[in-house]
């Protein structure tokens, strides 16, 4: 697994419309590139570091402005509501740490796309202090596509690179022919090519029913995206 990225300028701005402070056509969504160029260009801190996608290794996680962002593997969660296929993950837990703040029941890994946060040695809430709360939102970055989700679980230890069934298939789709390449024992993402970026702040977060509203987050994701291109 690769160490993290670094904050700063605008992506490639499409061939017809007026650009805005983002470097995208003006009211367009934020693009993977341009994330991915504020990422590159960011220099920012590292905050929290020895984090492997196998246990303790050379990961850090980095501060950029009103962001925190770190680069993986995508292993499946499917942690949460047990559906099919999550009831045959046999490391699968019933609930996430989102499910004391969720009104109305623990979230299902199969229909909400969320990521995992670790928490490192001692296992501590440390994101707290740098403005990251259970229900934020953030963006997931793979192959030339973003996507938006919010994060609801916490893993434990040094182990980093996780995210939800549901936001695996936003990548890598639905079962074909028998195969799940998103199966909770054997598939997700394996390189380290997945790049994930945690709006900070009480903003982009989701609370009480809007932890189970993906649109609502895919609103609030590009909002918070868009104003972090904007950042200097």
């Amino acid at each position: 697994m690769l160490g993290l990225l670094a904050c700063g300028g605008a992506g490639d701005a499409p061939d017809a419309g007026p650009a805005d402070a983002t470097g995208g056509d003006a009211g367009s969504p934020p693009t993977a590139a341009q994330l991915l160029d504020k990422v590159a260009a960011c220099g920012g801190a590292a905050i929290k570091g020895g984090f492997g996608t196998d246990g303790p290794g050379a990961i850090s996680m980095f501060a950029c402005g009103s962001a925190v962002y770190w680069r993986a593997d995508l292993d499946v969660d499917c942690d949460g509501v047990q559906t099919p296929p999550c009831d045959t993950d046999p490391t699968g837990q019933p609930q996430t740490s989102i499910v004391d703040l969720a009104p109305a029941g623990d979230v299902d890994p199969t229909t909400l796309p969320y990521f995992v946060i670790p928490l490192g040695l001692p296992e501590t809430a440390w994101y707290q202090s740098h403005g990251i709360a259970l229900g934020q939102v953030g963006a997931v970055i793979y192959g030339g596509r973003v996507e938006y989700g919010i994060f609801a679980d916490e893993a434990g230890g040094w182990f980093i690179g996780e995210a939800s069934y549901a936001m695996c298939q936003r990548f890598l789709g639905a079962p074909s022919g028998g195969a799940d390449p998103c199966s909770p024992i054997d598939g997700g993402i394996d390189p380290a090519e997945v790049t994930y970026v945690t709006f900070t702040g009480a903003g982009p977060r989701a609370v009480g029913p809007v932890i189970y509203d993906h649109a609502a987050h895919a609103a609030l994701g590009e909002s918070a995206a868009s104003a972090w291109l904007r950042e200097p």
